[in-house]
């Protein structure tokens, strides 16, 4: 929520979530996971809805055995979708059609991802949607109960003294909103002055103009893509050097080639994970 804020005011949406009767306190799972589906799926209700609301409700379907079914849920007031949009929408690279890609942006995988990830963690991601009347993202998920687990106490320090420290500037380079907020929380944490574009054209025309330590690049984006853009940014600075790191869903060694042979320098699968940015990170800074 804190991170969707926000996109969702600046759009003039309002952002809420409710809470069902009888919720565990605590329950264990993959948290890494599940705000990773939970980011893409209430991130794209905000860029698909112009007009209305965003809301997130959480309810628990049964409890028992030790295990508690959750059920979330996203709902909007956007564009809405028709059977056969639903019926390809978790497929990779599909979105609605190419007017919604020309209009709102990005590559599809973030929902190609996200059902992924829930069936890993013993769910399915289900929509219902009509068109110009909204759509509602669903899925239910087991997680064993963790009670006994102590209560945090206190506030979460600002800054975790174990997080490495750096000097310099980052550009980011990623279409898809939510990935972008998430990936400049994690590098201010660590010190880094961050700038975001959403495109390879504008990632090129940045580089030209201006001094950078490091980029961070997503390879999948509409127009000029990750790949494209290296090649650009390696022309221009003709030999200069500039560490760039791709960012990628495909974590295949064909993929890892590509990214080589366009010019990147590193590799970083997504969801990237803090852990390994930070090692990506000690590579090509001094802490």
């Amino acid at each position: 929520m804190s991170l969707l804020r926000a996109p969702a005011e600046t759009k003039g949406l309002s952002l809420t979530a409710t809470f069902g009767p009888g919720l565990p306190t605590t329950v264990s799972g993959d948290s890494l996971r599940l705000r990773q589906v939970l980011l893409n799926l209430i991130g794209n209700a905000v860029k698909f809805t112009t007009l209305g609301s965003v809301g997130i409700g959480l309810d628990l379907v049964s409890c028992g055995g030790g295990i508690a079914c959750l059920r979330f849920r996203i709902h909007d007031t956007g564009i809405g979708m028709d059977p056969a949009t639903q019926a390809r929408l978790f497929e990779k690279f599909s979105q609605g059609d190419s007017s919604t890609t020309r209009r709102f942006g990005g590559s599809g995988l973030g929902l190609a991802i996200s059902q992924l990830l829930t069936r890993q963690m013993g769910g399915t991601i289900t929509v219902h949607s009509r068109p110009g009347q909204g759509s509602e993202f669903a899925f239910e998920l087991p997680f064993p109960l963790a009670d006994n687990l102590p209560e945090p106490v206190g506030e979460a320090p600002e800054m975790d003294p174990l997080t490495p420290q750096f000097h310099g500037r980052v550009l980011v380079v990623e279409d898809n909103q939510v990935n972008q907020r998430v990936i400049e929380m994690m590098l201010r944490r660590t010190g880094l002055e961050v700038t975001v574009v959403d495109n390879g054209q504008e990632a090129v025309e940045r580089v030209a103009a201006e001094r950078w330590s490091l980029v961070l690049m997503d390879m999948r984006m509409p127009g000029i893509d990750g790949a494209e853009a290296t090649r650009r940014i390696r022309q221009q600075l003709a030999g200069r050097p500039l560490p760039i790191i791709a960012l990628t869903a495909n974590a295949m060694p064909e993929d890892r080639i590509l990214c080589q042979k366009a010019g990147m320098n590193d590799f970083l699968a997504k969801p990237v994970r803090q852990s390994e940015l930070h090692a990506c990170l000690r590579r090509w800074f001094a802490t």
